[in-house]
């Protein structure tokens, strides 16, 4: 139902967008009304794959997950052409039809239900809530996980949305070419999301080193791009970025999961933490290239914090393990687990 609304939320206002007088109600209804009912509808989808899926966690995560690679593939030309066939107002409403198909596949969601062991016991959801997010910012690991999403995603942000015109200003390459090279990255996200979840799944005591591993080479390639002149050289660029970046996002739910047993509230804030970096990431990098006219200090603004959220991913784990040690943490994590169940 959450999910159902949200794109129904997404899709209406993404409809009603085609009338507004000016770009500031565009920002308060895509960023905003829009942005909420995206975020409503992709906490769901991932939640219920971790109610189902624990051994293949990760790569059930890929698998459901590669849609997005899929829809960046055959959106991101079409958009453009139309674009610039038919106008704003006409792109708009065509995504807002295809918003609008997703409440038919959100409806399927059916949440596996735990049986309480003692039926007499009850809590409040809303207590259960309050004692898991009390639970959360006291760990360590997580927050060193949200400080990760923080400065890691503004350089996966800025790359989607800024690359096109990089490639359109700094190299010549032409509006209709550089809309393929986003498509590009979104048929390696498929493939990312897919093998990377089957490394996470097949080695999950390196998943720390992977994902460290995988998060050097998303920030890297996001600065490769801005080094590589011809059309050709973007489209590798593209392809290893889309790889990168697939296999960064299907790691984010495997890796809450060992840092904390609240699954899903460390999810939300994970996404939500993400959500904030993705504001502020490219119009820093807007702003720098404003004063500079140039995109390569932005990037590498954020190029450089990407970087050192990938070498903070071992720490996380390091502290994670270190935190499990801890008597007085695991009696706090299994009462509130108790909670829940008991619910």
């Amino acid at each position: 139902l959450l999910a159902a609304i949200g794109l129904l939320c997404a899709g209406l206002y993404l409809q009603y967008c085609q009338g507004v007088p000016s770009i500031v109600y565009l920002y308060i209804l895509v960023g905003g009304v829009t942005g909420l009912g995206f975020g409503l509808m992709y906490l769901p989808a991932f939640d219920i794959i971790e109610l189902y899926f624990d051994k293949h966690l990760a790569l059930a995560t890929g698998i459901a997950s590669a849609g997005t690679g899929l829809g960046t593939f055959g959106m991101a030309p079409l958009l453009q052409n139309l674009q610039e066939s038919y106008g704003l107002a006409w792109m708009l409403f065509g995504v807002s039809g295809v918003m609008a198909t997703g409440v038919i596949f959100s409806l399927p969601y059916v949440p596996y239900v735990k049986v309480p062991t003692n039926i007499n016991q009850k809590s409040s959801s809303w207590e259960t809530t309050k004692l898991a997010y009390r639970n959360i910012v006291k760990s360590i690991p997580m927050i060193l996980l949200l400080l990760i999403h923080f400065i890691m995603c503004p350089a996966c942000d800025s790359f989607f949305a800024l690359n096109s015109d990089r490639a359109e200003v700094k190299f010549g390459i032409s509006a209709e070419g550089a809309s393929y090279l986003l498509g590009i990255a979104g048929v390696a996200n498929i493939f990312g999301k897919i093998l990377f979840g089957l490394i996470l799944d097949h080695f999950p005591s390196h998943a720390f080193l992977s994902t460290t591993v995988a998060c050097l080479i998303l920030s890297l390639t996001v600065m490769l791009t801005d080094q590589v002149p011809t059309f050709s050289g973007q489209a590798i660029s593209s392809f290893l970025f889309g790889f990168a970046y697939g296999s960064y996002d299907v790691s984010i739910l495997p890796i809450v999961q060992k840092v904390t047993p609240f699954v899903t509230e460390g999810f939300g804030l994970a996404k939500s933490v993400t959500g904030i970096s993705s504001l502020w990431g490219p119009i820093v990098v807007g702003l720098m290239y404003d004063e500079f006219k140039s995109y390569t200090p932005g990037f590498a603004f954020v190029v450089s914090l990407a970087v050192i959220g990938s070498l903070l991913t071992p720490i996380a784990g390091m502290k994670r393990l270190h935190k499990k040690d801890d008597p007085q943490t695991s009696q706090d994590e299994a009462g509130v687990s108790n909670l829940a169940i008991e619910e």
